[in-house]
């Protein structure tokens, strides 16, 4: 992911770039760093490892994404998995 930053901020049009990541084991938070914005979404590592419970845990990272693109409002998203 870090590869396209470098090439994507070079771009004249791109004012703002951010960065969304859901991981498991890290706390919710945002944190802008050398002019990009990152968002952490924690996920269930249970739910990653064995789907139990995930349908609850999709539906709080969905909740938390659909919060992240309110707030930071893009011009486009690329979702990538």
């Amino acid at each position: 992911m870090h590869s396209l930053v470098d090439p994507l901020r070079q771009v004249e049009e791109v004012s703002r770039l951010g960065i969304v990541c859901a991981d498991s084991g890290c706390p919710a938070e945002q944190i802008e760093l050398n002019g990009v914005d990152y968002f952490a979404v924690p996920q269930s590592r249970m739910a990653v490892r064995t789907r139990v419970g995930l349908r609850r845990d999709e539906n709080r990272c969905l909740r938390t994404f659909v919060d992240i693109i309110r707030r930071f409002r893009p011009d486009l998203i690329h979702i990538h998995g």
